[in-house]
């Protein structure tokens, strides 16, 4: 199902550089009112139109043939802005250890010593606009320690690692009138793998973490293909970097029922050591909504303990790109030619979406394709 890996060390190119292979790595960061940024950079991502079909098909490309860059930013836990862009494999780089560039887009990453600093320089057309998403945002934090610590699943081709220990950050970004500076908590993990995502033996997904005061805690609840209840994994990290897997967990899923999409989702996820709760999320505030995948920003609280942010997601693996929800999924993808019409509806920054979507129908193309542009004025 899946391994921890090590965060010092990079990924090698037989863990994830095979057809069908991924690796990915996500960055979130929320202040105190659940505003802020989701950022996900990848080679490979199993949720790209096609990309899942092909690995069924055994078809697939190696994944670097297919980068992209995903944004997602919230103001006070509602989705304002949006870009998932997939880059042709000329206009994206991998340097194999701290340095990525996608595009206008260039991200670095910066250890000195036991600490870790991530630096992206966003810039990311919008369909409709002549104004990218554009901006910075700044980490830092402890590099985890795994010394030794397991999630005593077996062998994977699937390693999950936690790239920063107890982190903080800053974020200034423009998406045409909307502007998000804000600082915060940090979360940044790593995944990678040499099949696709169906092929790990997982049936449903179910992933969370919350930020407390001196730690962050992370959970994996993953049911079998074969049946049976789920595999469940608690992780800490804490201010220093230290890792450390809980394996005495319990989890119950609150209001348990089927979304218009025909997902599973929840109200509330519960995580017991024994008489004792680890965490609980309350699943009320559902940020994303798919065939596939749900997303959710809870509010949490280990025992007495609030969190200061949280997130969560469930993913049906074998429900990724299904020929029935496939153009529904293209609607959202920007691939730089050939896109889907209705593209500008779920681009950029919703509050112009409207009149982006009737410049792009009239034929519009952004001028800021093919040249880097700055991040927005404070």
């Amino acid at each position: 199902m899946i391994v921890l890996d090590d965060a010092r060390y990079a990924p090698t190119p037989a863990q994830w550089r095979s057809p069908g292979g991924f690796a990915w790595w996500y960055l979130e960061l929320l202040d105190d009112t659940t505003s802020g940024l989701i950022a996900i950079w990848s080679f490979g991502l199993p949720f790209l139109p096609g990309q899942a079909q092909s690995v069924r098909r055994d078809e697939a490309q190696l994944p670097d043939r297919r980068p992209s860059l995903n944004l997602c930013l919230y103001d006070r836990g509602r989705l304002v802005g949006y870009c998932l862009r997939e880059f042709s494999a000329d206009e994206a780089h991998w340097d194999g250890a701290g340095a990525w560039t996608f595009g206008d887009t260039h991200i670095t990453q910066v250890d000195n010593g036991a600490t870790r600093s991530v630096r992206l320089e966003i810039s990311c057309p919008v369909s409709g606009s002549d104004n990218p998403i554009a901006g910075t945002v700044v980490v830092t934090g402890p590099v985890p320690q795994r010394n030794g610590a397991d999630l005593e699943l077996g062998d994977s081709p699937h390693a999950w690692t936690p790239q920063l220990g107890v982190a903080w950050g800053c974020v200034a970004l423009r998406a045409g009138d909307f502007k998000l500076r804000t600082h915060g908590r940090v979360y940044h993990d790593r995944n990678v793998s040499s099949v696709g995502l169906d092929r790990l033996g997982i049936a449903t997904w179910l992933w969370g973490r919350a930020a407390l005061p001196d730690r962050d805690r992370i959970f994996y609840g993953l049911w079998p293909q074969e049946g049976g209840g789920p595999v469940v994994r608690g992780i800490e990290v804490d201010s220093k970097g230290h890792v450390t897997v809980v394996r005495d967990l319990a989890v119950e899923l609150g209001g348990a029922h089927r979304t218009a999409f025909g997902m599973t989702g929840a109200r509330s996820v519960t995580l017991r050591q024994g008489d004792r709760e680890w965490l609980h999320l309350d699943l009320s505030r559902r940020v994303d909504h798919g065939p596939f995948y749900l997303r959710y920003l809870p509010e949490a609280r280990a025992g007495e303990t609030a969190a200061l942010g949280a997130s969560a997601e469930i993913i049906v693996p074998s429900r990724v790109d299904l020929g029935l929800h496939r153009p529904f999924v293209r609607m959202r993808v920007d691939t730089g030619h050939g896109n889907s019409p209705w593209l500008p509806l779920f681009d950029g920054w919703r509050g112009d979406r409207w009149s982006r979507l009737l410049k792009h129908l009239s034929g519009h193309r952004p001028a800021s394709q093919g040249r880097s542009v700055g991040g927005p004025s404070a």
